[in-house]
């Protein structure tokens, strides 16, 4: 009874755990494409970064001080800032662009459906686990798919947009790029990820940005690239093999059984 409770506790944490995290990226998406960036003062910026520490900054808004998380590629100063926060009235915090809150909410979501494997038994957690990693894996690896479809067609069919101009560029030197630019596009930000090489060799010439309707983003070229789809379909194809084994294991071991009685 005490092992239910337990568990159960875990689940409805976890839930709600999920449902803040929900709730603050449909803040932060929604102010982020209504709202104007707010003037604030920045007094404080701490780069320490770990697995288990995000970058952070103070900041001062409307006479309050403000701690919130950035971005390892945000080049930030100490001093007057209109460009980078936005502020949630109804939270009362205030928000980086470009976040990341979209992870965040990933890895929750993913420990949620993790903590039903609690109520199952040691035999039956190791097949759920390999099969929610296997069905995870054909989700991403049709978005993917679907996406480079996507940005593929407006490649082919529309015409690069020039009317834009360019904020800000940050460069990251670290082994998953991320470098990116702020630029200016019908009166919105956006943030447009680009190679290691364009940023450091930045020529506004030279890129070449489209954009897509549907999804209210704006991409480069290079983005569109088939190298994802084929790594996730590769990681699918050993999750596959990796279902296969836990199952064929499974039968052996109910053959075995029998055998011997």
């Amino acid at each position: 009874m005490k092992r239910r409770s337990v568990v159960c506790l875990i689940n409805i944490g976890l839930g709600l755990f999920v449902a803040y995290m929900f709730l603050l990226y449909i803040r932060e998406r929604n102010i982020s494409t209504t709202q104007y960036n707010i003037a604030c003062n920045i007094v404080n910026i701490d780069m320490r970064h770990s697995s288990r520490r995000h970058p952070t900054v103070e900041v001062i808004y409307r006479n309050r001080k403000y701690t919130t998380n950035i971005t390892n590629g945000e080049r930030l100063q100490i001093g007057y800032n209109t460009t980078t926060f936005y502020y949630d009235e109804l939270l009362d915090r205030v928000f980086c662009r470009n976040s990341g809150i979209e992870r965040g909410l990933y890895v929750a979501i993913l420990l949620f459906v993790l903590s039903f494997l609690f109520w199952s038994n040691s035999i039956m957690k190791i097949r759920s686990v390999v099969c929610l990693i296997n069905i995870g894996l054909l989700a991403i690896l049709l978005y993917a798919l679907f996406s480079y479809n996507h940005r593929k067609t407006i490649v082919n069919r529309e015409k690069e947009i020039t009317n834009f101009s360019v904020l800000e560029i940050n460069c990251s030197s670290g082994y998953r790029g991320g470098s990116n630019l702020l630029i200016e596009f019908n009166a919105k930000q956006y943030y447009v990820g680009i190679t290691t090489s364009q940023c450091k060799s930045f020529t506004p010439k030279k890129i070449r940005l489209f954009y897509d309707k549907e999804c209210d983003k704006v991409f480069e070229q290079h983005d569109v690239t088939v190298r994802y789809v084929v790594w996730y379909f590769i990681l699918y194809l050993c999750s596959c093999v990796w279902l296969f084994a836990v199952v064929n294991n499974k039968k052996c071991s109910e053959l075995n059984a029998r055998n011997e009685k």
